[in-house]
This record gives C-alpha cells, structure tokens and sequence, in this order.
C-alpha cells in the first residue's frame, strides 16, 4: 500500500472533474433532474478510486444544523427553555463566524479486501487507511438540489465491476434527503387533531 499524497490527491480530483460529464467509470451516481455527477468510481493507474461530490447548505439550513449540534451536547429532558436560547445564540455566532456551511468534494483509494476482509479505503483522513465505508454523505448538485449518496453501495458495485462480477457503468441512484426531525420543545403536546377530526398521537423521539 503506497502512502497517500497531497499531490495524487489533488491529481484525482481534477481526473473526476474532467471526465464527470463522460462514461468510463465502473459505478456512478448522478443528479435524476440534471444527469450531473454526484459521486463515482473509477480504475486508475495506481487502484480503483472513488469521488463524491461536495455539499452547501442554505444559510438556514446551516443555522439549524449548528443549532442541532449544540442541543446534542445535553440529553432531550434538559431542553429547557434556556437550552434553546443558548442552542439559538450558538447557532447565530457560527454562522458569523463561518458564514456558509459546507463541505468540498473529496476522492478516497479504495482497498478491496480478499476473500471475507472488509474493504479498506484510505484518504485524506487516513492516510494509514481504515476497515469500512461510510453508508451515506450528504452532496449537492450543481443544480442545488440536496442528495443522499449512498456511498457504501456505489463503493461495493465500483468494487464488483472491477472484480469482473458486474458491467462496468453501474449506475447507483441517489437516495432523497430525510426531512429534518424538529425537536419536540419543553411542554409540547405529543397529542394532536388531525384534519378528519381523529386523535393523533405523535410517540417519535426528536
């Protein structure tokens, strides 16, 4: 195993960036209204790599998600009010600080394991290289819509193609992004009416 380098790094990334509105690769996974790349898997010189696509979210999207990762730090029963100001405050001297939340495009050496071993990858963040894939990240179109990329499978069909045991040119569709779970606030009923007049209870833990 060759250790990674900052250079081939950025070498790939400009390989997917040149050839993602073409064919070649062993798997993909494109935008359904665009056709635009959202992450794939390609044989290279030096091994099979694969790229995903990076992410920005909207201003308020951002704000939540900071908020959300200062209301993580506390279990749900101390969400008190004062919880969700300081959660809020948080959230607004982020944003300032760091304006929109987002994350570049990234490409990782896959490692294909023998036999029952599990597939290694190794990237930026291990260079030494780590046993899994992550099953998901979220990424962002050109066209700015949001998507799941499953990126264990479009990994694992890459993978297969290579192996001889599918077609290259395996296409993988993105999964939709779930709707975000809004946390139930301090006193907040888990009983509704619904429109019909029935009696809803809500029992999701947010």
């Amino acid at each position: 195993m060759s250790e990674w380098s900052a250079e081939r790094e950025l070498q790939v990334l400009s390989l997917f960036r040149e050839r993602e509105r073409g064919a070649g690769f062993l798997a993909s996974c494109r935008c359904p209204h665009d056709g635009r790349l959202l992450g794939a898997v390609s044989r290279l010189p030096d091994g099979i790599w694969a790229w995903q696509a990076g992410s920005r979210l909207a201003p308020a999207q951002g704000w939540d998600e900071f908020r959300s990762q200062f209301l993580d730090t506390f279990d749900q029963a101390q969400w008190s009010p004062e919880i969700w100001e300081e959660a809020a405050q948080y959230a607004d001297e982020e944003i300032r600080e760091w304006g929109r939340l987002g994350w570049d495009a990234t490409v990782m050496k896959i490692l294909p394991g023998a036999g029952d071993e599990p597939i290694r990858v190794q990237d930026r963040q291990s260079p030494e290289s780590r046993a899994g894939v992550a099953l998901t990240r979220l990424v962002t179109c050109g066209c700015r819509r949001h998507h799941m990329l499953p990126v264990l499978a479009l990994v694992f069909a890459g993978v297969r193609a290579a192996s001889g045991l599918a077609r290259p040119g395996t296409h993988v569709p993105p999964m939709s992004v779930p709707e975000p779970c809004r946390p139930r606030a301090p006193g907040e009923s888990i009983y509704s009416v619904s429109h019909d007049g029935r009696i809803v209870i809500d029992l999701h833990e947010r």
